[in-house]
């Protein structure tokens, strides 16, 4: 399956979904994270989000316009079944044609395997559209990922995990974070690198 993650990728997904169709190719993945740290957003829209999914559905409408379906890339809150389960009614609701999604774990796994489409019980959380988020909460979000990465990594392993919240947190997510605390240390002007040395 071919992944869309990269910003020339996405400007040309036309060409892309065209030539993936003549191959006889069935399915395509958006690749959501390496999307965001090449295009340099800060935070990362996160898959439970009311903006994902406006950024997401142009794609889903392109990708089954060229009569292929799409792939949901990985929902990393390990921690938040029902968040995953908000992102799979997400995903039916933006499709037209069967979709599909990247797993991470057994109990991932399983939801999908049961998911029947239908909607999320009533009262259950929406992420909704993002709030405002302050220079102040930006900063933080990025300083707690970077020390948290850092306190958490292993050298066989591409990501790290919190052991009191749970929270994964991918290469790409500290990568991001790292970077956006760089430019806010250009900023200053002052001596402040990215990993607060």
């Amino acid at each position: 399956m071919p992944i869309v993650e990269t910003v020339a990728g996405l400007a040309n997904l036309a060409v892309i979904l065209a030539r993936a169709a003549e191959l006889g190719i069935e399915w395509v993945v958006y690749g959501h994270y390496d999307h965001a740290l090449d295009a340099g957003w800060w935070p990362f829209l996160e898959l439970d989000s009311t903006d994902f999914w406006q950024l997401a559905q142009p794609i889903i409408e392109q990708v089954e316009g060229h009569g292929l379906r799409y792939v949901q890339p990985p929902f990393f809150q390990l921690h938040r079944p029902d968040r995953f389960a908000h992102v799979l009614t997400s995903l039916t609701r933006a499709c037209r044609l069967s979709a599909g999604a990247i797993t991470l774990g057994r109990q991932q796994t399983a939801l999908a395997v049961e998911f029947d489409g239908s909607p999320i019980a009533p009262g259950s959380p929406d992420a909704g559209a993002a709030r405002a988020i302050t220079s102040e909460e930006l900063a933080r979000r990025a300083r707690h990922i970077v020390d948290t990465y850092s306190a958490n990594r292993r050298a066989t392993a591409s990501f790290a995990i919190d052991g009191r919240s749970g929270e994964f947190i991918r290469v790409l997510l500290y990568l991001a974070a790292q970077h956006y605390l760089g430019t806010l240390a250009l900023d200053d002007g002052d001596a402040f690198n990215a990993t607060g040395e």
